[in-house]
């Protein structure tokens, strides 16, 4: 956390205990709501003013703005909506990471300011006169800017009161960029999810305790067939995702080598160890399973990526296969000849029928068969032959 004691030390005792107290609490939050809610309750705390608009880097966080209090809503909704473009504040007042807090009547004189058509069209019906921000940056980027809005009756505000708000400035930077962060982390993660959920293969990722950190519906669905010994069908999620625990302790196999690997010289510089196992007793379903190290070796020992396949023309030979043995004689031996390249002329002459009996038998042969044509019927054979002399 931000040291607070020198920084306000200018403050009288009992108030500087409390403007602690909500430091505290600021540098405890957890989201942005929580965050604008204490930062508001803190500079009304310390500087009277007529409204607050807390303004998010787009796409960093999950709203744009915040505001306090409630009934300046319209107000709001036209700035972000329109007069944004036209705000001569912003336009006139220095932006840059060197900038942290900014008076922007030093900038923009009261009489620039009733000319501009921000005032007329924004300011001046809600006798709107003063403004002072804190502006929070992540090195070269800006994340967020916290305004402060007066009255002509609140008045300008003083060298004193910017004292004070560049006091808290450091407190309320430290927090935006650890909000930040945690979104970025966040958004990380949904975007791993997501490209992880649109790969055609099943994947999963592990942490080296293998604990699961992502996995996809296809990983999903071949983990619980490769768990059940049978093909499941991919209508149905398991309830609950789980992997094989041969797979697991076939990574609990490699690691002992990974640490040797890490004990020694130019471990950045090796490829990432990899091994390809494969189900005991389902030929069609393996998984290569890669370890990919961590650049911080003291934070994270790395990950390990396990994708899964299965072997679907194993499924289609053993089909065909299948259905072959349940022709009779006389449709296995046309559909054999057939599969040798013999025309129809040739089969019938061969088996001493006429081309009509051939041309009808490898009608009715195609469609037990589940196939249209001569050259599946060829394709179909030939892989079962391939099969059986592997």
């Amino acid at each position: 956390m931000v040291q607070t004691n020198q920084k306000l030390s200018f403050l009288p005792s009992q108030r500087r205990r409390d403007t602690e107290e909500m430091l505290v609490r600021l540098h405890e939050v957890n989201d942005i709501g929580k965050l604008a809610r204490v930062t508001f309750e803190l500079v009304e705390a310390c500087l009277p003013s007529q409204f607050l608009i807390l303004l998010f880097r787009p796409l960093e966080f999950e709203l744009p703005c915040r505001f306090f209090p409630l009934k300046y809503k319209p107000l709001v909704d036209q700035y972000m909506a329109e007069t944004h473009n036209e705000d001569i504040w912003l336009q006139r007042s220095p932006i840059n990471p060197q900038v942290t807090v900014v008076r922007h009547s030093d900038h923009t004189p009261q009489k620039l300011l009733h000319q501009s058509a921000f005032y007329k069209k924004l300011l001046r019906p809600n006798n709107t006169e003063y403004a002072a921000s804190a502006v929070a940056w992540r090195e070269n980027t800006w994340l967020a800017t916290l305004t402060l809005l007066r009255t002509k009756e609140h008045g300008e505000f003083s060298d004193e009161e910017m004292q004070e708000l560049q006091a808290l400035q450091p407190h309320f930077a430290c927090v935006i960029r650890r909000m930040a962060g945690h979104q970025e982390t966040r958004l990380v993660h949904s975007s791993l999810r997501h490209f992880m959920s649109s790969l055609p293969t099943a994947n999963l990722i592990l942490d080296w305790n293998l604990k699961v950190l992502h996995y996809n519906s296809i990983a999903s669905h071949l983990c619980a067939q490769w768990k059940r010994g049978a093909r499941v069908s991919p209508l149905k999620d398991p309830r609950r995702f789980q992997v094989p625990g041969d797979i697991l302790a076939e990574i609990e196999r490699m690691r002992p080598g990974i640490m040797n690997l890490k004990a020694g010289a130019n471990f950045g510089n090796r490829k990432p160890l990899h091994r390809n196992y494969h189900h005991p007793s389902i030929p069609s379903l393996s998984a290569s399973i890669e370890f990919l190290p961590s650049r911080s070796l003291t934070l994270s020992k790395g990950t390990f990526l396990v994708t899964l396949e299965e072997d679907h023309s194993s499924h289609r030979v053993l089909d065909v296969s299948h259905k072959l043995n349940q022709l009779t004689r006389r449709e296995r031996e046309c559909a054999l000849l057939a599969a040798e390249g013999l025309h129809n002329v040739d089969i019938a002459r061969r088996l001493g029928k006429s081309q009509i009996t051939v041309r009808n038998q490898l009608s009715s042969i195609y469609k037990k068969l589940g196939i249209d044509s001569r050259s599946k019927l060829i394709a179909a054979v030939a892989q079962i032959d391939k099969s059986q002399d592997k």
